[in-house]
């Protein structure tokens, strides 16, 4: 880009200079040379473009630092909150909350959420795991649970996030239905 500019303006020195004659010297074989100080001007130019060249390429690479920077002082930000939430109980210490096995449900029992439970489904489940069956649809909604044995549970699970008093009205049809079989095996 910038020997462009510097032709340009070469080309336009040579024209101006040919068009006048006092500034216009000939050598041996009669071919138009430009001044020294012509020659002089153009140097300082292109010194000047090498200059604004460099400012930009370090006010680019600033920039793009401080974006550095400030991606990582929200990443900073997000660990602090996350180990403030953990600290004050509202999200148990796990890494991977992601973790689901029916058809991107996660819990032991995923199904409660996906359709309706059959006798099978229930069949041979002690107390503990009805319980845990039935309070894992609340859980997948964000239910915060004010029984400890309950808290403790969901609290390990990476993927329970609690954040609501009630969530009876997030449930769907079939996992009211699902709500309702358990416990009355339970």
């Amino acid at each position: 880009m910038k020997k462009i500019i510097l032709f340009v303006i070469l080309a336009f020195l040579l024209a101006s200079c040919d068009e006048s004659g006092d500034k216009k010297k000939t050598v041996s074989n009669n071919t138009p040379a430009v001044d020294s100080t012509k020659i002089k001007e153009l140097e300082l130019k292109e010194k000047e473009l090498n200059l604004k060249e460099k400012e930009l390429q370090q006010e680019k690479e600033m920039a793009e630092k401080n974006k550095e920077l400030t991606d990582k002082e929200k990443e900073l930000a997000e660990k602090e909150q996350q180990l403030k939430d953990r600290q004050n109980g509202t999200i148990p210490p796990q890494t991977s909350r992601n973790r689901s096995n029916y058809n991107g449900i996660p819990g032991k029992y995923p199904e409660g959420s996906e359709r309706n439970l059959t006798l099978n489904d229930i069949a041979g489940k002690t107390k503990w795991q009805l319980k845990i069956m039935r309070n894992e649809i609340y859980a997948r909604h964000g239910y915060i649970f004010q029984s400890s044995d309950l808290k403790n549970y969901f609290n390990k699970q990476p993927w329970y996030y609690p954040g609501y008093n009630d969530v009876t009205n997030m449930l769907s049809d079939i996992e009211k239905s699902n709500v309702n079989m358990i416990k009355s095996y339970e």
